[in-house]
């Protein structure tokens, strides 16, 4: 079964490492780590209230037994006839028809409200990618039908069912609107259509405490006065994903959140703990990630209050404009029990009506991306550090360079046995990394390059390349031309996959 890379979790994640996702992925932009799949909300960088799973709304209303309207029209599957669901609440249908049907649904809202639409055919995580249920895509939409925000798969990509938050435009009745992918999307981009059995879901619409945003009478930009985020906690040192949500009251502003990285984080032996900051996609675009409706991509930097400048820092319009949003996230490795800033800017461009942005922040550890065992070692061919597959036919690796020493990490990767074909996908600025020029090159045992990619701004390197016939172990070198004058960082993270077609 052909595995596919999606940037996910902790840089991006390599999805299909025990699970394949039912829908085609966008390039891929790099390996990842873990986090937390549930979610606490922060607005205004407030700590607020789990509202993530959808289940939690009061005495959901039932859709599956839906009677025809007197006009012939089934009530709910129009936006005319569309029924009422109350914040907060949830309502349980089916699509008999994944090509055709959908289900609308009426909600209040007020102007500057923050809210999340999730919808769910899944059980839970151990099939959060089956194709035997019903691949969901939510939109919502103004009273008059014109899209607000749309969302197929969430951002991290830890389900195929759909998760947005958006903050809404205007006081007045919105439009929820559940469909499959089939109906929206081209059948090679959804789940076989086929092999759907179970046409059922629940979709619910929450509030986000309170339904107010970031505003500049909330944040002056400074770190004085940064709004703090309160990690929920989960299982013994873990916790949950948390969602900030912000406007940008004129070009300039700038919002700041203290962060501080819970000491008693659990971080996997041979790995270092880490902050993720997904940016959720702006626009309406056309991805399966598709768009939170904000007019504006977002620059977001970490800095270090113990040093000078940023140790990250990541601009959401390298991955995206407002017709194709692809997802973008900064990883970040931190200290347990330390603080940080979180700053988040406009990127530029022209100002629009919808000048919101939407973060899901987690912290975690890079999980199947161990870190480079001696920095100094593995700096020559010959001393290439030799990588143990962290899952069958993957993996995963992060460090660090030194440019201006020269430095140079190598690798040495086993091929497995009947594999023919070598996926690699890494990433440093394109995850927030101060590392300019990173290229990684793949080589056969006699040191002769056959692959290799750089690393840009806009593009992450990324090869699929046959293994050439008799290796039976590769030499991966990665290096850098230089480093951010304004950013302190200097790691990395790569994931290599090995398959046969």
């Amino acid at each position: 079964m052909m595995k596919r890379w999606v940037v996910a979790s902790s840089i991006s994640m390599v999805f299909g490492c025990g699970s394949e996702s039912s829908n085609a992925a966008p390039e891929p932009d790099a390996a990842i780590g873990d986090a937390s799949a549930d979610s606490s909300d922060v607005v205004d960088g407030e700590g607020g209230s789990d509202a993530t799973d959808g289940t939690d709304g009061t005495d959901g209303t039932d859709g599956t037994d839906g009677t025809d309207g007197s006009d012939g029209v089934e009530p709910g599957s129009t936006i005319e006839t569309a029924l009422p669901i109350a914040l907060d609440d949830t309502y349980s249908g089916s699509l008999d028809d994944p090509e055709t049907s959908e289900v609308y649904l009426a909600f209040e809202g007020k102007a500057g409200d923050a809210i999340r639409v999730s919808a769910f055919a899944k059980q839970d995580e151990a099939d959060a990618f089956t194709e035997s249920r019903l691949d969901l895509v939510v939109t919502v939409l103004g009273a008059a039908g014109e899209p607000i925000a749309t969302n197929d798969d969430p951002w991290p990509l830890d389900s195929s069912d759909p998760d947005v938050v958006t903050v809404l435009p205007a006081d007045g009745t919105y439009i929820v609107l559940v469909s499959d992918c089939h109906s929206v999307y081209d059948a090679e981009s959804c789940s076989p259509l086929d092999a759907i059995t179970d046409k059922s879901f629940e979709v619910g619409v929450f509030s986000l405490e309170g339904g107010t945003v970031e505003g500049a009478t909330d944040q002056d930009g400074t770190t004085a006065n940064a709004l703090p985020v309160a990690w929920a906690p989960d299982e013994v040192g873990t916790y949950f994903i948390h969602d900030i949500v912000g406007t940008f009251a004129a070009p300039e502003d700038v919002d700041v959140y203290s962060v501080t990285i819970p000491a008693d984080l659990n971080v996997l032996s041979g790995n270092r703990a880490h902050l993720d900051a997904w940016l959720q996609p702006v626009g309406l675009g056309e991805s399966l990630y598709g768009g939170n409706g904000a007019s504006a991509s977002a620059t977001v930097w970490l800095t270090d209050p113990d040093g000078a400048g940023g140790i990250a820092k990541l601009d959401q319009s390298n991955f995206s404009d407002l017709d194709v949003s692809d997802p973008a996230a900064l990883y970040a490795p931190v200290t347990s029990g330390k603080s940080y800033f979180l700053h988040v800017a406009r990127s530029a461009g022209d100002p629009g009506e919808r000048e919101h942005y939407v973060l899901k922040l987690a912290v975690g550890n890079t999980y199947d991306l161990p870190t480079e065992k001696d920095d100094v070692a593995n700096g020559v061919a010959a001393a290439a550090e030799a990588l143990t597959a962290v899952e069958e036919d993957y993996y995963g690796l992060s460090g660090d360079l030194a440019p201006a020493d020269g430095d140079q990490d190598y690798f040495s990767l086993a091929v497995p046995a009947g594999e023919t074909q070598v996926e690699v996908t890494c990433a440093a600025a394109r995850i927030g990394s101060g590392l300019q020029g990173f290229t990684f090159q793949l080589t056969k045992s006699d040191g002769t390059l056959f692959a290799s990619a750089p690393e840009s701004a806009t593009e992450s390197p990324y090869a699929d390349v046959a293994v050439p016939s008799g290796e039976t172990a590769l030499t991966l070198r990665l290096s850098a031309s230089g480093q951010s004058a304004d950013v302190s960082g200097a790691y990395y993270e790569c994931g290599v996959f090995f398959y046969t077609p």
